[in-house]
């Protein structure tokens, strides 16, 4: 295959499992809101690839062969100049200057940290400081993101697992997106990175869920890692759909100390409701989505 990011491709756990070729870092897929309603899709010429990811696992509609490639990039990134290249392109040609100076980074509990999209040289040093082992990437394998085409270089070639964790920012969490990621908060090794695109609203619901889940702090205030201040969210535009299924949850786990969050999430929550029940504000909505051109 010409250019691109290449992966072997290998199930194990309901997981989708890519180990970079060459590298010692494995990649994982796990997309529960792509765009189609359910399915990681990734595409090689013609074919596509497509699979759930549940509990129990539900077996994916294709798998690839052993050996076969899936192309998770549109750029290649296996030299030094392409990765200069890709480098300039992402600071220079697309506007992203401005990550150098701001990744919105921030230490979410012991071992546990969140983030923008980061570039190569903020990755090492949040790397070496903080001595991370495994990065969640929010955004699921976004194959035009320069950006990322880097990050999974990187950490192949430092040997941090790279996990791609499709997560929505403008919608109420599906609940086999929840279940999913107590699954992997149970088993995920620290020092952690966790990020999106901005580090605002999808790093801010994992942030929130590991303090719930992990740390046992209580809802309200394990979401108060979705504020403005210093995380940059926008709790008045469809991105709020997030804080109002936190605010809901919480509501009713107060009156039903028996039960838990993915109680709520599974059994009780009506999420089409939920979400009809959210009205955001016309100018959130378009200074998220148009100006600052969030995911």
């Amino acid at each position: 295959m010409a250019g691109g990011t290449e992966c072997l491709h290998e199930e194990k756990r309901g997981w989708m499992n890519l180990a970079v070729k060459p590298g010692r870092s494995p990649l994982r897929f796990w997309n529960p809101i792509p765009p189609n309603g359910g399915a990681l899709r990734l595409a090689e010429g013609e074919r596509e690839l497509s699979f759930f990811a549940m509990n129990p696992p539900a077996r994916p509609s294709f798998l690839p062969a052993d050996g076969q490639r899936v192309l998770v990039s549109d750029h290649d990134a296996s030299t030094p100049e392409a990765r200069r290249r890709l480098y300039r392109e992402s600071i220079y040609r697309h506007w992203s200057l401005w990550r150098e100076f701001y990744g919105n980074v921030h230490r979410v509990a012991d071992g546990v940290y969140r983030s923008g999209q980061l570039t190569p040289p903020q990755l090492r040093r949040v790397f070496k400081r903080h001595g991370i082992r495994t990065v969640i990437n929010l955004r699921g394998p976004v194959r035009k993101c320069r950006l990322l085409a880097l990050e999974v270089h990187l950490c192949a070639e430092q040997g941090v697992e790279l996990i791609h964790f499709g997560l929505d920012s403008r919608g109420v969490p599906r609940p086999q997106a929840v279940r999913a990621a107590h699954q992997l908060l149970k088993t995920v090794q620290g020092p952690l990175l966790i990020h999106c695109k901005s580090g605002a609203d999808r790093a801010g619901l994992m942030s929130a869920l590991v303090l719930h889940w992990r740390e046992g702090l209580p809802l309200d205030r394990a979401a108060r890692q979705l504020r403005f201040w210093p995380f940059l969210h926008f709790k008045l535009g469809r991105t709020g759909l997030i804080d109002h299924y936190f605010v809901q949850a919480e509501r009713y786990l107060r009156a039903h100390s028996e039960h838990d969050l993915l109680y709520w999430t599974e059994n009780i929550m009506d999420r089409e409701a939920l979400e009809a029940s959210f009205s955001s504000r016309m100018v959130f909505d378009l200074l998220v989505d148009r100006l600052l051109r969030r995911e």
